[in-house]
């Protein structure tokens, strides 16, 4: 395959010039489109929503209940044709607006995190 990027590899989609002064994030990993359930708890917050895109190790979430950036936060994904949930032990937010917000996994037990790559590589 050369020539071509990894399917998950850095996306730098989005990315502005440094003349027009807009902030932009390299992700990490290529984000997929999915729609899926989600619960999330935190010390502060409980909720449930969708998730709307997913990566190894972020996802943007449409929740019930709005919650800062900085939140931490545990989080069970409902992944379509899986079963059981994912447990996710430890997500931070690191953005939010109003009660949509994007999470990175900072903690997700082995073979949580398996099911999660098989899932992504599926969508790949």
């Amino acid at each position: 395959m050369a020539g071509q990027a990894h399917p998950l590899s850095v996306s730098t989609a989005g990315q502005a010039s440094p003349s027009s002064g807009t902030r932009f994030h390299v992700r990490a990993f290529r984000r997929f489109p999915v729609q899926c359930s989600v619960y999330y708890a935190s010390e502060t917050v409980q909720g449930s929503g969708t998730v709307w895109n997913v990566s190894l190790n972020g996802w943007r979430v449409d929740g019930t209940e709005p919650v800062a950036t900085g939140t931490v936060m545990t989080l069970s994904v409902i992944l379509p044709g899986q079963s059981p949930t994912v447990f996710v032990e430890q997500a931070t937010v690191r953005w939010s607006r109003g009660q949509e917000f994007g999470v990175e996994v900072s903690s997700i037990r082995e073979e949580e995190q398996a099911r999660l790559v098989d899932f992504v590589l599926a969508l790949v």
